[in-house]
């Protein structure tokens, strides 16, 4: 059994054997109070459920503190709901509620709570709490403490768990209900340090190279086809030099290649920096300089747009397309032009599809 595993099965044991006691507390309100207007002694235990949560109407037990059970005088009927954590149909309740209980069924001793709830995600382990009549005649909340488990520790200090934990990696971390499968399957990434099963990007990358490139390849290509793209369509064309009046094919095959090799240089390096800047990169639209660089551009396209100013980028393109004479189409500042502006449609189509 490898570390990880043998970690989960460590914490899972701790987790059951402190299913009743020593876990952290459920959001669940419970308070107990004599009902003094009822005929006979009657323990009213009032219920507050939080928004989005339930209470198992079948892990709802009342006992006696030798756990003999107590059956309520009054329990309002529960509400039949297929559970988010199970999909299966329960009986649960939703807002909170009263439970009427016979005094005389405790025989003067404390009233024990059992129950267990849910959240939308996941379950909350199954609790106890324990009422008993005050010195002031009235019922309040028993805490429990685990004297034995406190002495030990400080005669052992050894037995501090988390000294046993040395070296130990958590290598997956989950919560909420899991099926036998999904249990399973989250025992084998925690030990393989992969989790393809819940991440579709984690499935690709343990697939083959050539796999990945096609799928690369069809993704941009379906990319071509957002409506922010088509447009661009006849300025591509015109710069690579399509059209009756090309050159030739391989003279529009070289510079379709030159014109996406700076795309792909554009697109590689903005990737490059998400990688190895993480978060940060993600946050840069939300600085101050950012937006206001930004609001600039735009302005002044404002201004050319409504005849301000005058905004004429053709200029530096003019040997290239079709119009160019041949010899200029072939020489290296036709290329670097045709390259300059990769990059810049790169960049200019990436709010489509980055």
């Amino acid at each position: 059994m490898t570390p990880t595993v043998l970690l989960c099965v460590i914490f899972m044991g701790m987790a059951f054997s402190t299913s009743w006691a020593g876990q952290p507390r459920s959001p669940f309100g419970i308070a107990a109070s004599l009902k003094k207007d009822s005929p006979t002694p009657t323990i009213q235990v009032s219920f507050t459920i939080p928004e989005n949560c339930v209470l198992y109407f079948d892990r709802l037990h009342f006992n006696t503190e030798a756990g003999d059970e107590i059956t309520p005088s009054s329990l309002p009927d529960p509400i039949l709901e297929v559970d988010k954590a199970t999909k299966k149909e329960k009986k649960v309740y939703e807002h909170g509620f009263n439970v009427e209980i016979p005094q005389a069924s405790l025989l003067s001793g404390p009233l024990v709570v059992k129950f267990q709830g849910c959240t939308n995600a996941e379950c909350y382990f199954p609790e106890k709490r324990t009422f008993a009549i005050d010195s002031t005649g009235l019922y309040s909340e028993v805490v429990e403490k685990d004297d034995d488990a406190a002495v030990a520790t400080a005669q052992d200090p050894a037995s501090d768990w988390t000294k046993e934990m040395h070296g130990f990696k958590v290598s997956a971390t989950r919560s909420g209900f899991m099926t036998e499968k999904t249990f399973l399957g989250f025992l084998d990434r925690g030990a393989t340090g992969r989790d393809e099963a819940d991440n579709p990007m984690g499935r690709l990358g343990s697939s083959g190279l050539l796999l990945r490139l096609t799928i690369i390849l069809f993704g941009g290509f379906l990319l071509n086809l957002t409506p922010c793209i088509l447009p661009m369509i006849p300025i591509n064309l015109a710069i690579i030099g399509a059209g009756n009046s090309a050159e030739s094919r391989f003279a529009g095959f070289r510079n379709g290649s030159v014109y996406g090799l700076g795309m792909a240089l554009a697109y590689g390096i903005l990737g490059l920096g998400v990688v190895l800047t993480g978060a940060k990169f993600g946050t840069l639209n939300s600085t101050v300089t950012f937006n206001v660089v930004i609001a600039i551009v735009f302005m002044v396209l404002g201004l050319g747009m409504f005849g301000v100013i005058n905004i004429d980028i053709s200029r530096f393109g003019g040997n290239v397309g079709p119009k160019g004479n041949a010899k200029s189409r072939g020489g290296i500042i036709q290329m670097a032009i045709i390259f300059i502006m990769g990059v810049l449609a790169a960049l200019l189509a990436g709010a489509c599809v980055a």
